[in-house]
């Protein structure tokens, strides 16, 4: 503005000129706040969203089954929603010019259809329950795809309004990756470890409904902050241009590296979930892992590629996908062979040697050997999620931002 606009020192001495310069001080003082409030809101989003998960998941296996194909069909129907309500999503960012306003009309929909859920639920319950898979699926999908498909709708239309604030695509999208995916890990521990087991599944739901009709209320107020902050930062991000049959091969590496990404979770959920007997706790500590890993690949692949703008993305995407499969691979052999031949394979002999996990019993004897065992009943499920888990969806949560 001060580059391109005649007269500028003229605006700045007037009375007019002074009232501009606070308007856009008054900006500046404002913008943190704002950035500050939409963080705290996709935190809470993705908190609440995993709350959600988690306990419809134990509501619909009390239905359909606990085995491991009931809750492969219900990350699969998850999931879908999620990709559908993302592509809506996108094109509503673009097309919608109050944006704010329309997050308001999502997390109000999330939460009634929170409270609608736990009846709806018990309706189902009552009438399909025992269906074999086929039907089993059709009514999952039938419940789920409405609420996965708001929450899918979140992340591309949060991006756009935080964009606004950093003017910084590739920040956006990778800050609210990661905030959004942290609190979705923090939620799945916290829905599991104390609002279910303290005061139950259906106080966990409204818990749930309660972040989202705040949220609701919160944006709704935001909707009336001026977006005065175009005028104190340009778009300072240098577009990169590649061969437009690259962007065919990167949809194609993308679509199989989720594919690969959901199989990973299946088939990691089948075997922690044997080695700590299939614990009610085992779903939500594997999906935290599983999140908490993604999130902290995508924040620290963001920074090491701002501090290095001239890398070859396209090469580090690709060796990532190959660290996968090679810790992947490694992780499942060298289990077998240290059990094996190693005195690892206590800790397995440990783990089937307890019903509970996590197991919170104090020991009787107060002894080292007693503490130690004590100690590792409480965190098995965790050792495990993190032993098979953790390494690959870093590389995963790193490969997004590529």
């Amino acid at each position: 503005i001060c580059v391109r606009t005649a007269g500028v020192r003229h605006i700045a001495g007037s009375s007019s000129g002074r009232m501009f310069w606070g308007e856009v001080k008054s900006s500046m003082i404002r913008k943190p706040n704002l950035t500050s409030l939409f963080t705290i809101v996709f935190f809470s989003s993705g908190f609440a969203s995993l709350i959600y998960q988690v306990v419809w998941q134990r509501l619909l296996t009390v239905n359909y089954g606990v085995a491991a194909i009931s809750i492969t069909l219900i990350v699969s129907v998850y999931m879908f929603g999620l990709g559908l309500g993302s592509l809506v999503g996108g094109h509503l960012a673009e097309r919608v010019k109050n944006r704010v306003r329309l997050y308001f009309g999502v997390e109000l929909l999330l939460g009634v259809f929170g409270i609608i859920s736990l009846p709806f639920l018990d309706f189902l319950g009552k009438h399909t329950a025992g269906s074999d898979y086929s039907l089993s699926f059709m009514y999952m999908f039938l419940f789920l795809s409405v609420p996965t498909f708001l929450m899918g709708i979140t992340l591309p239309l949060l991006t756009k309004i935080f964009n606004r604030l950093v003017h910084n695509f590739l920040r956006s999208v990778s800050f609210l990756y990661f905030i959004n995916t942290l609190g979705a890990g923090v939620g799945a521990l916290f829905a599991s470890y104390v609002l279910a087991s303290f005061f139950g599944l259906n106080t966990a739901v409204y818990v749930a409904v309660a972040i989202n009709f705040v949220l609701a209320v919160v944006i709704f107020l935001a909707g009336y902050l001026p977006e005065a902050t175009d005028v104190v930062e340009g778009a300072h991000v240098q577009e990169e241009r590649s061969d437009p049959g690259f962007a065919k091969l990167a949809c194609l590496a993308v679509l199989v590296t989720g594919f690969l990404a959901i199989a990973y979770e299946i088939v990691w959920f089948r075997i922690v979930g044997l080695l700590v007997k299939t614990s009610p706790y085992a779903f939500s500590s594997i999906l935290a892992v599983y999140l908490f890993g993604i999130a902290m690949g995508s924040y620290g692949m963001s920074r090491y590629v701002r501090t290095r703008p001239g890398i070859d993305k396209k090469s580090l995407f690709f060796a990532l996908q190959f660290s996968i499969a090679l810790y992947a691979g490694l992780s499942f052999i060298g289990y077998h062979y240290l059990t094996q031949h190693t005195a690892f394979g206590d800790l397995t002999v440990a783990s089937f040697s307890s019903a509970l996990h996590p197991r919170f019993d104090l020991p009787l004897n107060w002894s080292a050997a007693e503490m130690a065992r004590s100690l590792y009943w409480l965190l098995d499920v965790f050792f495990w999620s993190s032993f098979f888990v953790l390494i690959p969806t870093i590389l995963m949560g790193a490969s997004f931002p590529l």
